[in-house]
């Protein structure tokens, strides 16, 4: 709703910019509750103590002291030694330089991370360290943004999902470790949830050429940052394909070279940005090897493998995975009381059963006072943004689909591996959450119903994870 101004001007109403202003200050509430317990992580979380550091941070030592990137070889796995210093927390004086197993990943967060190094090296090792965990903390709070700012963009209208979804992210107690550490995940999860929102925001308002060449860099910047985050890749060529479809409807016959190319723009931009990494990985490890997978495979040899897959195999992988996802810390030594692991898993049902009723409510449109208001999937969507919420589930699909393909090799239910698709999980949780809070809300008859649920749940994330924090993480390490 817009008033006239005196002038002939339109003005959003008061109560718009009342509730502008109440989302953008909810927001800030979240980003200083994420900073502070992300400080509190990292402080609490002693060096090397998050999975893979040291060997991250030995990558970051190479490119800063020899201006080189690393080559993963012989003797940069030492199974026996890893599991000797994991299981004594790793001391102070714990020697890791030869622990380099990380030597094959894409270089775009050493390269940005080293400058670091070399700025707070006059400071000392323990100063090196949590400067590295800062920029890792960035690195988080642009995912909560882009989650935010993605929600907006596909659910204009519901402001409470922004919040909620934005505070999802924030507030997964893995996640908040994570982005506390000194790892590639944090770059990787950023630029994956940045992506979402760029396609997001071109799926409801359209992709031109300009938006195309930058979606190309942002995909070109995921080639170099984390294999994980490749999913977004056929996803976006598929976002750009429906886009131009919709666009040149009314222009027929069409033809397919016309229709593929902004697609084609983005990968040849994403190819300009990227392709040199491969080229350099097919010189160093052959041209049948341009991911530098089959050097790891060679080097990192002993990781744990199922015997057979069975039931029990199963059970294990499907309990250690949704436990990692919300909270399994450090090198999954500490882990949480059952009870917080079952009120993790009623929060999450609760999410995926507000999605199915959407999901019901679109298949099944019942006629009825306030439904249309209600369904945030109802056949009042715009196209964009229905396919939108698609793109979200594919996404998380995709992110579930690689972690099963991975543990399909080695014994690795890591919550964490899901996180590229933290945006997407977020936000269809969120959604979930808000159909059954708006249930609620109808059947009192009480619109404020609905937001003090979603406030007190986005609030109740929060306080669970202090509590991860004080009562878990930190005795662990004391």
């Amino acid at each position: 709703m817009r008033m006239m101004g005196a002038g002939g001007e339109n003005h959003p109403s008061k109560a718009a910019c009342v509730r502008l202003v109440t989302v953008r200050a909810l927001l800030g509430l979240i980003l200083l509750g994420y900073f502070g317990l992300a400080l509190g992580y990292a402080l609490a979380t002693p060096r090397w103590n998050n999975p893979d550091e040291p060997a991250h941070f030995n990558y970051i030592r190479e490119i800063a002291e020899s201006g080189r990137l690393p080559v993963i070889g012989s003797g940069d796995w030492d199974a026996e030694l890893l599991e000797r210093l994991k299981t004594a927390r790793f001391p102070d004086d714990a020697a890791i330089r030869e622990i380099r197993y990380e030597a094959h990943q894409p270089p775009l967060y050493y390269l940005l991370a080293a400058p670091l190094y070399h700025l707070s090296g006059a400071f000392g090792l323990s100063a090196q360290i949590l400067a590295l965990k800062g920029l890792s903390v960035l690195l988080g709070a642009l995912v909560v943004v882009a989650t935010f700012v993605a929600a907006h963009l596909i659910f204009s209208d519901r402001p409470a999902i922004a919040v909620l979804a934005a505070a999802t992210a924030a507030f997964i107690p893995m996640h908040t470790a994570i982005s506390a550490a000194i790892n590639n995940d944090s770059l990787a999860n950023a630029l994956a949830a940045v992506t979402v929102a760029a396609l997001a925001f071109g799926l409801r308002r359209g992709f031109d050429d300009r938006a195309t060449v930058a979606l190309g860099m942002l995909l070109g910047a995921l080639l170099l940052t984390k294999l994980t985050v490749y999913l977004y890749v056929p996803l976006a060529v598929g976002a750009l394909l429906w886009a131009e479809r919709q666009r040149l409807h009314a222009h027929k016959p069409v033809s397919p070279m016309t229709v593929w190319r902004r697609p084609l723009l983005a990968l040849a931009v994403a190819a300009a940005v990227a392709a040199w990494w491969f080229v350099r990985n097919a010189l160093t490890y052959g041209w049948t090897d341009p991911l530098a997978a089959m050097r790891h495979d060679e080097i990192v040899v002993g990781q744990p493998r199922w015997e057979r897959f069975d039931m029990a195999a199963g059970d294990y992988l499907l309990r250690v995975l949704f436990r990692s996802f919300w909270g399994q810390f450090g090198w999954m030594g500490v882990v949480l009381d059952e009870r917080l692991y079952l009120l993790y898993l009623v929060v999450t049902l609760l999410g995926l059963g507000g999605l199915l009723l959407l999901l019901y409510e679109r298949i099944r449109p019942s006629p009825g006072p306030g439904h249309a208001a209600s369904s945030a999937l109802s056949a009042r969507g715009e196209p964009g943004q229905r396919l939108a919420v698609g793109l979200l589930v594919a996404a998380t699909m995709l992110a579930i689909g690689q972690v099963l393909a991975y543990n399909s090799r080695f014994i690795q239910p890591q919550g964490r591996y899901l996180f590229p698709a933290l945006a997407p999980i977020s936000l269809l949780l969120s959604l979930g959450w808000w159909r059954l809070a708006h249930l609620t809300a109808q059947r009192r008859q009480d619109p404020s119903t609905g937001h003090r649920l979603l406030f007190a749940l986005g609030a109740g994330l929060g306080a669970l994870d202090l509590v991860c924090l004080l009562v878990f993480v930190a005795p662990a390490f004391r």
